[in-house]
C-alpha cells in the first residue's frame, strides 16, 4: 500500500449558482490539480432538469449532479473519472449547469490536491 501526503491542505474552489442560472463557468487554475470530490447543497428547491458536472476542458470529470431536491439538501458527485480528473495550470476546469423550469440555487465545493 503506498501513502501520499499533500500538504499543507487542499485546495477548494468555491462557487454559488445563482437561481434559475445556468451555462459553462470557466475557471484557470494557478498550478496543476487533481480534483477528488464534490459537493453542494440547495439554497432552493431544485427542479427535474437541474443539473450540475465538473468537465476538465469539456471533458466529464464527475456525473451529471442532479438537483432535483428540497431547500438545504446536500448534494455530491458519486463518479469521478481518473482519466479527466488531473488538469494543468492552462486547465481550464468548467463548472456546467443545466437550468430547468425550477430555481437551481445552490453553493458548490470542489476540492482539489496538487496533481
Amino acid at each position: 500500500m503506498a501513502t501520499t501526503f499533500v500538504g499543507p491542505s487542499p485546495y477548494l474552489v468555491i462557487f454559488a449558482i445563482v437561481a434559475d442560472g445556468g451555462g459553462t463557468a470557466t475557471l484557470t487554475p494557478s498550478r496543476p490539480l487533481r480534483v477528488v470530490d464534490v459537493v453542494g447543497y440547495q439554497t432552493a428547491a431544485g427542479g427535474a432538469a437541474d443539473t450540475v458536472r465538473i468537465d476538465n476542458n469539456g471533458a466529464a470529470i464527475t456525473n451529471n449532479i442532479s438537483q432535483n431536491v428540497a431547500d438545504t439538501t446536500v448534494w455530491r458527485a458519486t463518479t469521478i473519472d481518473d482519466a479527466n480528473q488531473s488538469f494543468t495550470a492552462a486547465g481550464p476546469l468548467q463548472i456546467v449547469v443545466v437550468a430547468g423550469a425550477a430555481s437551481n440555487a445552490s453553493h458548490l465545493f470542489i476540492t482539489c490536491v496538487p496533481a
